[in-house]
């Protein structure tokens, strides 16, 4: 079977980047044009096409280490950035953002060592496409409702944080799994 494992040009990759380019206009349609629909409708975007790279790559074979690494960045930056603006109207966001940035660095540096160590880069696990999709949903409902009741806004961000907290978990006693097997030689 043929791969893109060591490819950077690929379709999957250039989408990627898209997302990435996209985080600032979401942040100008928030913050600048005060439009949270055209936010809304930008971080809508951005999902479907974090689920378009990620079926193109699967179905079409062009996964590569690249995409691995750059699609959660690309995700972890827009739900980042998005939450932090989100701050402004709704202050209970503040706690997600933190808890993601926390994660992700956590999550990010044990990553890197079980890389460095064993050379391979693995891709999202289920409990982090949960978070991803839990963290648009809360995101995303906020910015089309908002006028959300209280109630319903703790109960996304809690869903959110206990989904964080559990993905944390995993994702870094997996790494520390890989850290302990022995040297992968060359």
């Amino acid at each position: 079977m043929k791969t893109a494992k060591n490819k950077i040009f690929t379709l999957p990759n250039g989408i990627t980047l898209l997302r990435l380019v996209m985080i600032p206009a979401i942040v100008w349609a928030f913050l600048v044009r005060k439009n949270s629909t055209l936010a809304f409708l930008l971080v809508l975007l951005s999902g479907l096409s974090d689920l378009a790279d990620g079926y193109i790559a699967r179905r079409f074979h062009a996964v590569s280490d690249l995409g691995k690494a750059l699609d959660p960045v690309a995700d972890k930056l827009t739900q980042f950035s998005t939450l932090l603006c989100l701050t402004l109207q709704f202050p209970h966001m503040l706690f997600p953002a933190c808890l993601l940035a926390a994660k992700e660095i956590f999550t990010g540096i044990l990553a890197l060592c079980s890389i460095r160590k064993q050379r391979k880069i693995e891709g999202a696990v289920w409990h982090g496409k949960l978070t991803t999709a839990l963290l648009y949903c809360t995101v995303g409902l906020h910015l089309i409702l908002p006028e959300i009741s209280p109630w319903f806004s703790d109960a996304l961000i809690g869903l959110s944080v206990i989904a964080m907290l559990y993905s944390a978990v995993c994702y870094g006693n997996m790494h520390l799994k890989a850290l302990k097997k022995e040297e992968v030689s060359l």
